[in-house]
């Protein structure tokens, strides 16, 4: 009984620190203007990065990673005062919250949240392999270990080139609630699907859309981007377009940080247009900090927020009227500023974050990529513009919606113009770009007559929309089908593998018998080994295919991905292929000698195919200990600092 009750309590903690954190300043600070439901859904947005400002701040302080986590449920939990404060100055009261139209929101929602849920309900082995949830579970649990600043986990020793503030975020749920991360960012994704369709339905009552508009638009939305490219897709077998954005909920289906920065993208949409409506400065203030937490939770993405921005600039700067008593001018003045910081604060994290890159991580695309993705792109928002061409023109030049089609522009055109990694990462901008048209074409509803239109319509516009929302699950089921995954338990906070494995033992013996600082070499494997033993790797292990949970080719992602120098890995390699192949003792002083460049212990794996030249040697002069050894020709040899500067040798089996 005791151990439900602990559960439960963690449970709820663990819910609070989704919402409470960001609570300091959607109901610390006096914005009013913005209703409460949509501060509700401000406050979870911010939650990812006031963990992460709080988290730094409690570390620096000195207190461990388990201490800082204490600290900050019970610093958040404070915030719930504004909450409640709040609430109550709202005179709102169960009767008033209970309503159908309420009842229809929820179901809405209960509906594109059973759409993503699917595939981690049905098989938990395709929630614990999702995608690339071993990559970012490889980040997240170098905090617990005592990490500020993450190393890249197939080259430890060099800082990581990719953002990890919303790893900071994850970690700190995951040690609270005492769940691993493969049950973490379910909900993560969960909770951000609810901020953002509370954000989205607040920006289209902003506008004057009338409810079914306003609930339309979730789901023309989530469901409906691409819609048209899918068909050409099933009629063709070409797809027009990118099949991560056919529909635009498959990101919160996935282990990514996408889920975060739409989240904040639907808060800056709400603020921005709020601003435009009361000219409050806080309002400004607000979006310049959304547009900053853009650009440090994932920065190739800040030039869509910034645009945003921008338009929210030019729109008060040429608004002759006065609002509130205040010009716009003078507001547009200010907000330019208070930009010019956020982008500052942004563009020195991305200078921080890619200190390691040697490759620029954007590059201009060619001619005939920018035709082929200027026509892809409209394909992928043909609905958003046929709802928006019913809108009446005169609504056309209103600011507010003035602002959201500028910041839809200016995302759809960016995505053509530039090539965001070898990944081909610019696709992501077609979120934003759907997010801003949805609320312009809500307007459209109002003037349809539904009760006029035939129950066929509706649906035939249900299986066109629910068929890419299926095929999408189906790619997880057919994942499994094609792969082999390894048998993984989640114990506690962490994934284990089970003890039917062949690797589970030595696996368990360097989690056991060594330190968290550990690097791990080893000369082939086919599970992403950084996830599970929490320690970061010398160098790539061999591989013939892309591990299930990581999904991508180590070097491709080293190189091409990430930016690394080739000659770093190709040293790290080298150095690896030696452990295993070298018979001569020379060669074999200078192997410890490099190893011991790192001032960190390190652990090699031995198999049966692997050679015995450095090993021997290491047993010959007494370097080391053995540390795990089986039947089966596998071992575990572990050199630290001070054992090698003692010569002496111990072997524990």
């Amino acid at each position: 009984m005791a151990k439900e009750i602990i559960e439960a309590a963690r449970f709820f903690a663990v819910l609070g620190l989704v919402m409470l954190p960001g609570a300091w300043l959607a109901f610390g600070l006096p914005l009013r203007q913005v209703a409460f439901h949509a501060r509700v859904a401000l406050s979870g947005v911010l939650s990812p990065i006031v963990v992460a400002v709080e988290f730094y701040l409690v570390r620096w302080v000195g207190f461990s990673f388990s201490q800082t986590v204490v600290l900050l449920l019970i610093l958040n939990a404070a915030s719930a005062v504004f909450l409640v404060r709040e609430w109550r100055k709202t005179g709102a009261t169960p009767r008033k919250w209970i309503s159908w139209s309420l009842a229809g929101n929820a179901l809405v929602f209960l509906f594109l949240a059973f759409c993503i849920s699917v595939p981690w309900f049905s098989n938990h082995t395709l929630r614990m392999f999702n995608f690339h949830v071993w990559m970012h579970l490889s980040i997240v649990n170098q905090f617990p270990r005592g990490t500020l600043v993450p190393e890249e986990p197939e080259l430890a020793g060099v800082q990581l080139a990719y953002p990890w503030i919303g790893h900071v975020y994850w970690a700190v749920l995951s040690k609270a609630a005492g769940w691993p991360f493969t049950k973490i960012y379910v909900l993560t994704n969960l909770a951000f699907l609810l901020w953002t369709c509370i954000l989205v339905y607040e920006a289209c009552k902003l506008l004057g859309a009338p409810p079914a508009g306003r609930r339309s638009a979730l789901i023309w939305l989530t469901l409906g981007t691409n819609v048209i490219g899918f068909w050409i897709w099933k009629l063709t077998n070409h797809l027009p377009g990118d099949i991560r954005y056919t529909p635009w909920i498959r990101k919160f289906m996935i282990c990514e940080l996408s889920a975060f920065w739409i989240g904040m993208f639907s808060a800056l949409m709400v603020i921005g247009l709020v601003a435009l409506r009361t000219r409050s400065h806080l309002m400004f203030v607000m979006a310049s900090l959304l547009t900053m937490s853009i650009g440090l939770v994932y920065p190739p993405i800040l030039p869509a927020a910034f645009g945003f921005a921008g338009a929210l600039v030019l729109v008060l700067y040429f608004d002759p009227r006065i609002a509130g008593g205040k010009s716009g001018r003078r507001e547009a003045t200010w907000i330019t500023a208070e930009l010019i910081v956020a982008v500052f604060v942004s563009l020195l994290f991305v200078k921080y974050v890619a200190a390691a890159r040697a490759a620029p991580p954007v590059t201009l695309s060619n001619a005939s990529a920018i035709f082929a993705k200027v026509g892809t792109g409209i394909i992928a928002i043909t609905p958003f513009l046929l709802g928006i061409a019913c809108v009446p023109r005169r609504r056309w030049v209103h600011s507010d919606v003035v602002v959201l089609l500028a910041g839809a522009a200016l995302c759809f055109l960016i995505r053509p113009i530039f090539r965001i990694s070898a990944g081909y990462n610019e696709y992501k901008l077609m979120f934003p770009t759907a997010l801003f048209l949805v609320p312009v074409a809500s307007l459209a509803i109002a003037k349809w007559n539904l009760r006029r239109i035939s129950p066929e319509w509706f649906v035939l516009a249900s299986a066109l929309l629910l068929s890419p929302m299926i095929t999408a699950n189906n790619y997880h089921w057919e994942l499994e089908k094609e792969n082999s995954f390894a048998r993984v338990e989640e114990s506690g906070s962490r994934l284990v593998l089970a003890k039917e494995e062949p690797e589970a033992g030595w696996i368990a013996a360097v989690v056991d018998g060594t330190s968290p600082n550990t690097i791990l070499a080893i000369h082939h494997s086919e599970i992403f080994l950084p996830a599970l033993l929490e320690r970061s790797l010398l160098a790539p292990p061999e591989q013939k295919s892309a591990p299930p949970g990581y999904w991508l080719m180590s070097r491709y992602n080293l190189l091409e991905e990430r930016g690394y120098q080739e000659n770093l890995v190709n040293q790290r390699q080298d150095v690896l292929l030696h452990l295993f192949e070298n018979d001569g003792n020379t060669n074999s002083e200078n192997l410890l000698s490099r190893l011991k460049e790192f001032r960190r212990p390190v652990a090699i794996v031995f198999t049966s195919g692997d050679g015995r030249g450095f090993r021997s040697w290491l047993e010959r002069e007494r370097q080391g200990r053995m540390i795990y050894r089986d039947s089966g020709g596998t071992s575990v040899w572990l050199l630290e600092p001070d054992q090698l500067a003692n010569n002496s040798l111990q072997t524990s089996e």
